[in-house]
């Protein structure tokens, strides 16, 4: 959902992890990843790389995936995603420094 930037099925998936009690910590660096991933994406995609490339650079398992990330990347901005890494960056040390818990991973979710 992150990749399609559909925040209305990322808070529904993070209310199913809430019921699940997954760790706040574990859920936020999920979603730090993908984001942090699609700006990786986005940067070897603007380098000329190919799906294949970017499959085997970040170890994505399939390039499927890769194609997936790349479709999710090419849809954002580059201001956009590093606006989000340092959303990202700012919840995890509200989440770390605060006690805070999945409030804080709403609003992320949210903002985004």
């Amino acid at each position: 959902s992150l990749l399609d930037g559909k925040n209305s099925r990322a808070l529904e998936a993070l209310a199913v992890m809430k019921y699940n009690r997954v760790d706040p910590v574990i859920v936020l660096s999920e979603v730090s990843r993908v984001i942090s991933d699609l700006a990786l994406v986005k940067t070897l995609v603007a380098a000329g790389k190919t799906s294949f490339e970017i499959n085997n650079l970040l170890k994505m398992r399939s390039e499927y995936k890769a194609k997936v990330y790349i479709a999710g990347a090419a849809s954002k901005s580059e201001e956009k995603l590093k606006s989000a890494i340092e959303l990202c960056a700012e919840a995890d040390r509200l989440l770390k420094n605060s006690g805070g818990g999945y409030d804080i991973i709403e609003q992320l979710l949210s903002t985004l």
